[in-house]
C-alpha cells in the first residue's frame, strides 16, 4: 500500500440540513465552507498513508472548493487519488 489521496462524499447528511435550514440551507454552507472550515462538509479529502491512517485535509460543502482543492492537492503532491462516494 503507499500514501494517496482519499476522496469521499458523505451526501445521507444533506436532507436533515437542508428541512432544518430550509432555504437558508446554501447560504450556511458557503459561509461555513470559508468562514468555518472546521464545521465540516459533505465533501472531503484526506490523505491515506502506507500504515492505513488517515489525515483530513480539507472538508466543506461547495463543490468548486471541492475540485480546487483537489487540483492544488494532486499537483502538490504528485500522488494517486481514490475517489469514495463520488
Amino acid at each position: 500500500m503507499q500514501i494517496e489521496i482519499e476522496t469521499e462524499a458523505d451526501q445521507r447528511a444533506g436532507w436533515g440540513v437542508f428541512f432544518f435550514l430550509g432555504a437558508y440551507t446554501w447560504i450556511v454552507f458557503r459561509i461555513a465552507d470559508y468562514l468555518l472550515p472546521w464545521f465540516g462538509g459533505f465533501y472531503r479529502l484526506s490523505l491515506r498513508s502506507a500504515k492505513g491512517k488517515r489525515v483530513l485535509v480539507w472538508q466543506g460543502n461547495s463543490d468548486d472548493l471541492f475540485e480546487e482543492n483537489l487540483a492544488l492537492l494532486e499537483n502538490a503532491t504528485g500522488l494517486p487519488v481514490e475517489r469514495k462516494g463520488l
